[in-house]
């Protein structure tokens, strides 16, 4: 009867224990599951500000380029001006001189 007693405490040993190694093992699967979720959440908002950034910067450069451009406009319409203004004084001169006559 003793014999069936330590019998019987060794199996149920046994099973706790395939139990617990089962646990542990589920344990570390989920474990594992979450830090592949948290990882692949971290690339994934990694890339999206990337892309925010791309998009920031692309913005800036089409921003620049556009006030570069606007600035170059500007100042061929002040020479262009200049050339009226120019213009205009010869004209006036030279019908005042044509006047003089």
């Amino acid at each position: 009867e003793k014999e069936q007693m330590m019998e019987a405490a060794r199996e149920a040993a046994e099973r706790e224990a395939r139990k617990m190694k089962s646990d542990l093992e589920k344990w570390g699967r989920e474990e594992q599951g979450k830090r592949q979720q948290r990882k692949h959440f971290e690339e994934r908002t990694k890339q999206e500000q990337q892309m925010q950034l791309d998009m920031i910067k692309a913005r800036r450069e089409a921003d620049l380029q556009a006030a570069r451009e606007q600035e170059e406009a500007a100042v061929a319409l002040a020479k262009r001006q200049v050339e009226l203004d120019k213009e205009l004084e010869r004209r006036k001169k030279h019908e005042q001189e044509e006047r003089m006559r």
